[in-house]
């Protein structure tokens, strides 16, 4: 009998599953794809809505160059009665406001417009003729429309301009025109000042654009005033909320006025007497320096109190402050030296200290040298070329207007003939006034200097 050997069949390997380590490298690779197509489809969308809105922008900046061109071709409008100037959202969409963003699938597009009226010759608008004026027609009105929108990144706002060519006779014969060009604290010309012009024309108003400029067109002959007013501004020469300058209209040509217009810096001076039993005179003004003041590179500010604020014009390089208002009121002229500038910016507020001289004024009868108390004590500066002082003023103890600056010392004398105060430095007469007869006396006169700190005594002697 033959026996057959049986085969073992074997059975496939049974599945035994993933590893962790494979699951790891899965979840990995599946991460890294996930945020890969995410980023994809987030960067494609993104695309999506810029283009979406930039093609929206576009169509909105066509329609106001569109509605701009019709009203200027239109004979119940015409290209006088278009707004120069710089202007915002002039034209809503139906159901919105003048002046309000242009909303469109809850996007709020802005339309900034502007149109400048151009000679011949100009190749960007009407700052950049020659500044003196001209006679050359104007040949046409630039009208540039620009929309920008929320999140635009890098994105360039949309623009669109066109150049609108007004018919002849549109400017009247014997009309003038007017360039008006705000610059700020740099000397660089400002975008959305509004200009105001005033005169025989009446009163129109315009918003500066890119180049700082409004320019009036048409206007008949005449004396005008250009002025520039915003909350916080002031003036670079009189420092007054409000820039203003006169100019004559000529006719057939383009006249031009400047107006330096900024938005103030805050300050607040501290009279800082060196010893703190010295209290500041009365009412003493200070003085700021700095080149560009005219003539002589320094402006006096009135005032009271031990505690100064006031706005300034926001000089690149500061000011100079000190107490005081005539010549040797200046510490380098009575051998010392100026503290550092005071640094201004715009929109800000800065603090200074004042340094003042202390002096001790004794008052004694002529005979007998007893003191005197109750005696109102002024220090009497000079009125005269050496110190050159702001302006004459009255003397209150010997009349006239012989006097340079008065400054009341804040207390009488006490029962020991005695008054303390803080003076600017310069030379001073110490004079004495009797409450119901004239005071007769002597009245010496005393050099307080930035180079002899004190304090300072000084005997006054007064006859009853």
């Amino acid at each position: 009998m033959f026996w057959r050997k049986h085969r073992r069949i074997e059975e496939p390997p049974r599945d035994r599953g993933f590893s962790v380590a494979e699951v790891v490298v899965a979840f990995g690779i599946f991460a890294i794809v996930g945020t890969t197509v995410s980023t994809g489809l987030v960067n494609v969308m993104h695309v999506t809505s810029d283009d979406r809105n930039r093609v929206r922008a576009a169509s909105l900046a066509s329609r106001e160059i569109d509605i701009v061109r019709s009203a200027f071709n239109s004979p119940a409008i015409g290209p006088k009665q278009v707004e120069a100037g710089e202007v915002l959202n002039p034209n809503p969409l139906p159901g919105g406001t003048t002046g309000a963003p242009l909303v469109i699938d809850g996007v709020p597009f802005t339309v900034k417009r502007v149109a400048e009226w151009t000679q011949q010759g100009a190749s960007n608008g009407p700052c950049d003729v020659d500044a003196g004026g001209g006679n050359a027609p104007l040949a046409y009105l630039r009208v540039t429309a620009e929309v920008s929108w929320p999140n635009m990144g890098s994105t360039q706002p949309v623009k669109s301009s066109t150049l609108l060519t007004p018919p002849l006779g549109t400017f009247a014969q014997g009309t003038g025109h007017l360039r008006v060009t705000v610059v700020d604290q740099t000397g660089d010309r400002v975008e959305g000042r509004q200009v105001t012009l005033s005169g025989p024309g009446g009163t129109v108003s315009q918003t500066t654009a890119d180049g700082g400029c409004s320019f009036f067109a048409g206007l008949p002959v005449g004396t005008y005033t250009a002025s520039v007013s915003a909350p916080g501004g002031i003036d670079r020469n009189t420092w007054e909320p409000t820039s203003t300058q006169t100019v004559s209209v000529i006719a057939n040509t383009i006249a031009q006025a400047n107006l330096a217009y900024a938005t103030a810096a805050g300050v607040t001076a501290a009279l800082a007497p060196s010893l703190p039993e010295f209290p500041p005179a009365k009412n003493i003004p200070l003085t700021a320096a700095n080149t560009a003041f005219t003539p002589n590179g320094r402006r006096v500010l009135p005032g009271d109190g031990s505690q100064r604020t006031f706005r300034a014009w926001p000089f690149p390089d500061g000011i100079d402050l000190w107490a005081g208002s005539c010549n040797d009121a200046d510490p380098i002229a009575t051998g010392g030296e100026r503290q550092n500038p005071v640094v201004l910016t715009p929109g800000s507020s800065v603090t200074a200290d004042v340094p003042l001289v202390p002096l001790t004024v004794n008052v004694r009868l002529a005979v007998g040298l007893l003191p005197v108390g109750n005696r109102t004590v002024y220090a009497v500066h000079a009125k005269d070329q050496s110190t050159g002082c702001a302006a004459a003023v009255s003397d209150p103890v010997s009349g006239g207007s012989a006097a340079g600056e008065v400054l009341e010392l804040p207390v009488r004398t006490d029962a020991a003939g005695m008054a303390r105060v803080s003076l600017p430095y310069g030379r001073w007469q110490i004079k004495v006034k009797n409450s119901v007869l004239p005071q007769l006396g002597t009245w010496p006169i005393i050099d307080l200097r930035a180079d002899r700190p004190g304090p300072n005594v000084v005997t006054v002697s007064v006859v009853l």
